[in-house]
């Protein structure tokens, strides 16, 4: 999945591998199951930086940068728009009905 700056993303993995950064105390401060961030930045690798989620610098194989984080980890926020006519159709139905003259 290619994500783009902006975007809003939803947290659907907190495993993460036995010899990684997370799993050794590195990198301190980790997405949550569930919760909705923002792309504000993407690596050549594909791996996205959260904008609600800072992590400091460290050195790593590549050069000093912050710790970024697995596109599989997260999934796209998909936008529902809600369609409340139905509902507003019943309620004008009753409307008429309680108007009726007994």
């Amino acid at each position: 999945m290619a994500f783009r700056l902006g975007q809003k993303v939803v947290c659907i993995s907190e495993s993460y591998r036995p010899e990684s950064a997370v799993r050794h105390g590195e990198v301190k401060n980790l997405p949550r199951l569930n919760r909705v961030y923002t792309v504000r930045a993407i690596k050549r690798t594909g791996h996205i930086y959260l904008r609600e989620v800072r992590n400091p610098l460290q050195m790593w194989e590549e050069g000093r940068s912050e710790y970024a984080f697995h596109p599989a980890r997260f999934r796209p926020v998909v936008d529902k728009q809600t369609d409340i006519s139905v509902f507003t159709a019943l309620l004008s139905k009753h409307d008429r009905k309680s108007k009726v003259p007994a």
